[in-house]
Parts: structure tokens; sequence; C-alpha cells
């Protein structure tokens, strides 16, 4: 019955979405929940380590799986929005006044029972 919300700090958008920046961007991209994983995009720091997460966006974002298990009756739900942000922001000042209280509001307001952190 859980309403699930998911976290990437893989720097993925969605097509369409602008891309994150290399250093130290805070922005957060609201990616929504029923976006076909071939619309995904990644933009990140650490572009080396993205080649398999290119190939198959389901390795970093697995909307794929969530949404299996939502059919199987296993997961309540998905929260509107999957939720992505940069993972290489060196501020920890930033992350906490920046980051922390939009990613908060957001999975409130979209009434998540859990959250579901995929770290880069």
């Amino acid at each position: 019955e859980s309403r699930l919300g998911v976290l990437t700090t893989s720097g993925c958008y969605a097509a369409g979405q602008k891309a994150f920046h290399y250093k130290d961007d805070t922005s957060l991209r609201r990616i929504p929940s029923d976006t076909p994983v071939e619309k995904l995009r990644f933009s990140h720091i650490t572009e080396n380590y993205l080649v398999d997460a290119r190939r198959d966006p389901d390795c970093l974002v697995p909307l794929t799986a969530l949404q299996a298990e939502i059919a199987a009756g296993r997961l309540g739900g998905l929260t509107d929005s999957v939720l992505s942000c940069m993972g290489g922001v060196y501020s920890q000042r930033r992350v906490q006044a920046e980051m922390i209280p939009e990613i908060a509001a957001t999975f409130a307001n979209e009434g998540a029972d859990a959250v579901l952190l995929i770290p880069m």
C-alpha cells in the first residue's frame, strides 16, 4: 500500500529537460514517474560511470522494476515525480540549505511513505 518516492543522485533528467551542470549544481529535476525509460538522459560530473546507465537507464532509475512491483501488488504506487540531482555537490552547506528542504517538501507534498535513494 506504500507510496514510494525515488531519489537518484545520478544527474538523470528526461528528454526535453535541461541537463545538469558539471560543478556544484544544486538544482533538482522532477521527472514524471510514468516517463518511459528510453526518454531518460544523464549528465554528471563522473561521465565515465554513465556508460551503462545510458545503455540501460533502469540500472540507475529502476522504473520498469518498480512498475512491475506495482502491477504485482507488492507496492502501492510511486509519487508523481522521481527526483534527480547531481551527486557531485561539494558544499555540505548548500546541500543542507538548498537541496534537502526542496527534496523533503516535494516528497511530503506528493505523499511519499518511503523514499528509495539511488546514489551514484
